[in-house]
């Protein structure tokens, strides 16, 4: 499956990461993302390119909106790599947390699996038909992305990672 990274009319904008205990999870299936999809202001979205493992657990999925010229990668990890680039994640900022911040990450330490939510904004110019004036939709709307994530965190009962300020995100459970 080819990543948006690998496309030039799709530009990386943010990650954010949900770790969660996949022993008290159920499979998060193509069909699950689906489902977060139908019948909400998100329905718009569609699902490109999915793989699940042999017990039906999504391993990567892509989906794509020409109308808000979004895309976004969801790519599962689980075991000893997710622990151990937790561990070194917060040893690069565990000297910026305050007290409240540090309590938040216990939460983190203990899960070993994790989905990365990719999201990228598409940077090709539409085509236009002469004489059309026609309003392009405003760039980099990070709506999607935080509405996948908060399903995801929901349904997998986990926490939420914004790796660029290393902070944990609450979501409502």
């Amino acid at each position: 499956m080819k990543s948006f990274f690998e496309n030039p009319e799709y530009e990386w904008r943010e990650t954010l990461f949900v770790l969660f205990d996949r022993k008290t999870c159920p499979p998060v299936t193509r069909e699950t993302v689906r489902r977060f999809f139908e019948e909400t202001e998100f329905a718009f979205l569609e699902i490109k390119a999915a793989k699940e493992s042999a017990d039906g657990m999504l391993r990567r999925l892509l989906a794509v909106s020409p109308r808000t010229r979004c895309g976004l990668e969801l790519v599962f990890q689980e075991g000893e790599a997710v622990l151990e680039q937790t561990r070194d994640f917060y040893g690069t900022i565990q000297q910026t947390l305050d007290a409240y911040e540090s309590r938040q990450w216990e939460k983190v330490f203990p899960l070993g699996a994790c989905f990365e939510l990719i999201y990228f904004e598409n940077i090709a110019k539409p085509l236009r038909v002469a004489g059309e004036t026609r309003e392009e939709p405003p760039l980099y709307d990070p709506g999607t992305l935080l509405f996948v994530t908060e399903k995801l965190s929901q349904f997998t009962g986990g926490v939420v990672l914004d790796p660029q300020s290393g902070m944990i995100l609450e979501i409502d459970n």
